[in-house]
């Protein structure tokens, strides 16, 4: 992937298969608009779903979505395995 640090450190932007930003704490905060921004609106929704209602705290990313999935899950609240 290709990374880019924003001046004063406050973002960075991951270019790669998938596109988004992360904020200064690893939060994402926007995916790139293309085909797949709704599938993952979709993981994103799944996730807090799991998370409330099956009491979900870990994921494994092992696709090959650049991290992105693994980043969703941790601005959703999932830690631990990832």
């Amino acid at each position: 992937p290709h990374l880019s640090i924003s001046a004063g450190n406050s973002s960075v932007s991951v270019r790669s298969y998938q596109s988004y930003n992360l904020d200064a704490s690893g939060a994402v905060v926007a995916v790139s608009h293309t085909a797949r921004d709704g599938k993952f609106a979709y993981v994103r929704t799944l996730l807090r779903r799991l998370r409330a209602e099956g009491g979900c705290s870990t994921l494994a990313d092992v696709g090959c979505s650049a991290g992105l999935v693994g980043l969703i899950a941790l601005s959703e609240g999932y830690g631990g395995g990832l």
